[in-house]
């Protein structure tokens, strides 16, 4: 996809038509439309469009690079919310990343059957659609300030902030 040459060259500008026409032209639930939708929450990301990087990056789940960004996105606008002095923001945003490290776990452990231990990523997709129909969002886990379990994506800073924030509400 030229769209993805265009976010890796950070010529964002040209990126954003291209994988829009790409995400357009490919069925849900197709392996290159979240792809497309992955760079396009990348390119998002990169120009301050938070708001369009969320909305489209969770499209692109269970790829583990929108899990990625998601987090990345949301460990920023938590320290922004901190430096604001918005402690129930900065708290929102750890738990977010909380949620969304369950999700990239559970979604990660669906394997395909033919033997390769392949990851199923429609098994995932479906999960995490699922669990958004169930709750009504992607992000329905509260952290209770046990111990940071081993994880793939949130750091020990990013365990240790968010416990900050659960013991000081």
């Amino acid at each position: 996809m030229d769209g993805i040459a265009a976010v890796k060259r950070k010529d964002y500008e040209s990126a954003e038509p291209l994988l829009m026409a790409a995400f357009q032209a490919m069925p849900p639930g197709d392996m290159g439309r979240w792809t497309a939708c992955c760079y396009l929450g990348m390119a998002y990301r990169h120009t301050a469009r938070f708001e369009e990087a969320v909305n489209v990056l969770e499209k692109a789940l269970p790829l583990p690079g929108a899990f990625t960004e998601l987090a990345s996105i949301y460990r920023f606008l938590a320290k922004a919310a901190k430096k604001e002095g918005d402690a129930a923001g900065q708290a929102e945003c750890y738990r977010k990343m909380f949620c969304l490290s369950i999700l990239n776990e559970m979604a990660l452990s669906f394997r395909v059957a033919n033997g390769t231990n392949g990851i199923d990523w429609h098994r995932g997709a479906k999960w995490i659609a699922d669990l958004r129909t169930e709750h009504g969002t992607i992000y329905p886990y509260q952290y209770d300030g046990r111990d940071a379990p081993a994880d793939s994506l949130l750091t020990q800073a990013d365990y240790r902030a968010l416990k900050a924030c659960i013991t000081a509400a």
